[in-house]
Formats: structure tokens, sequence, C-alpha cells
């Protein structure tokens, strides 16, 4: 088992053998966004300049050198056993064990793993990996923060989340799951109702369970909103996939 946990969806927080750290113990809003930023790039030192350029963006303080140090030295306080923060050569680097577990890498690694069992046609392991990734990205990278940072973030989790509900529509096709398919294929439409690969994951689900209706009244949803907020028809591919589920 992983002897350190870093969580940074929802509340950033440090899990260790002995204490858990807390939001509160990040030395507030600027030692919470160094910590998310040293761990998402714990892998690499990360230099002065750009963490200062994350916490003042448009107009960094005349003494910003000194400022960030102390704002890393509260940090450092309250990281707790087993956490600490080198400086080397006008950079910071998350120390962490080998072994740390940190969600976003996590939900990274298994998206990777759902795709990869999808393309070796191995579905057993795929809806394990494709709900760890949608339980972690449910979560709002930093809640509470935000920042030009903090938002590309963000949007990389966001399209980390399409890529692990697209796995899990897969699966649960494969499986006969229509119900959860549906579910999945509704929520990347509401990430996204303009996304019209959504539509057609959402079509194949109700054909798949032999609900031409359903999946009719997907494409009409399909056809509308594309009409009415951009003016234009459906792609090519979703009108031949319409087609085919009308042949069928």
């Amino acid at each position: 088992m992983n002897s350190i946990r870093l969580y940074l969806t929802g509340e950033p927080t440090i899990e260790t053998p002995t204490a858990v750290v807390r939001p509160a113990d990040l030395a507030g809003r600027q030692g919470r966004l160094v910590f998310a930023l040293l761990a998402w790039r714990h892998l690499s030192p990360v230099p002065r300049g750009e963490v200062a350029g994350v916490l003042w963006p448009a107009d960094p303080p005349g003494s910003w050198e000194t400022t960030l140090s102390a704002v890393v030295s509260n940090l450092r306080k309250g990281l707790g056993s087993g956490v600490g923060i080198e400086h080397a050569v006008g950079c910071y680097r998350l120390e962490v064990p080998p072994d740390v577990w940190i969600d976003v890498e996590a939900a990274y690694g298994a998206v990777h793993e759902a795709e990869g069992a999808i393309r070796k046609g191995e579905m057993g392991p795929v809806y394990a990996w494709s709900g760890v990734a949608t339980a972690i990205t449910r979560r709002a990278f930093l809640a509470g923060e935000d920042g030009a940072w903090v938002d590309a973030r963000r949007r990389e989790l966001a399209a980390l989340r399409i890529r692990a509900l697209e796995a899990a529509i897969e699966f649960c096709v494969w499986n006969g799951e229509r119900g959860p398919a549906t579910r999945y294929a509704e929520s990347l439409i509401e990430m996204d109702p303009l996304r019209e690969s959504s539509y057609r994951r959402l079509m194949s689900a109700a054909a798949a369970a032999g609900d031409r209706s359903a999946a009719a009244r997907a494409y009409e949803r399909c056809r509308t909103v594309l009409a009415d907020e951009l003016g234009i028809f459906p792609h090519p591919d979703t009108e031949a996939l319409y087609d085919d589920i009308l042949r069928a």
C-alpha cells in the first residue's frame, strides 16, 4: 500500500501513516497553490519563476523572491512527516517517497489502462479502471481556488474525464448494460452539449439494447442542438450511424 497519498481534487489533502494534513495546514491560498503545482510536477524541479507566475500571473510584487521564500517556508511547516520541499539551482521540488499516490496521477494511469485494455479487446478490467478515473475527476481540482493555472488543469482533467466516461460506455455496451451506458453518455452530453460524438455514443448504447426509438430520439436531440446553437447539420458519421440503426 502507498505510504503517502496526495489529493489535489476536492480539498488538497495529504494522508500519511501518522497524520492527515488538511487545507488549513497548507499556508493559505498561496501555499495551497504552490503545493498543488509541485505535486502536479513532482517528477521534476519547478523553476522559482514558474512558481511565482502561478501565484502572481499578472502583477508579481517587486520583492516576489522574498515573498515566495516566505510562502514556501510556511508551507514546509505544514506538510507533515514524509513530505518536503527541496530548493536547489533556482528551483523547487516536492520530496515524496517513490511509491507516493497522487489522485490526478492515478486518474491518468487508470484511463491509460482502460484504453489499453479496450485496444487489446480485453474488456474485463475496463470498468474498474474507468471507475477509478471517473471517481477522481468528478471532484473539482483545487476546489475553491481560481486562476489561469488552476483553470488549465481543470480543462485537462475534464478532457481526461471524457476519456474515462467513453471507456466506461464501451464496457457497458459490451456487457449489455444499457442503463449505465446511457447515464455515462448523458454525463458526456451534460459536460459539452455540442460534442457530437457523445450523441453517437448515446445512440449506439440504445441501439445495442435494441431500442431504436431511443436511438432516434438521441439523434433528434443532436440534430436540434446543432441546428439551434451552430446552424449546422450533423456530421456524416452521425448520419451514417443513424441510417444503420434505422436499417437494423
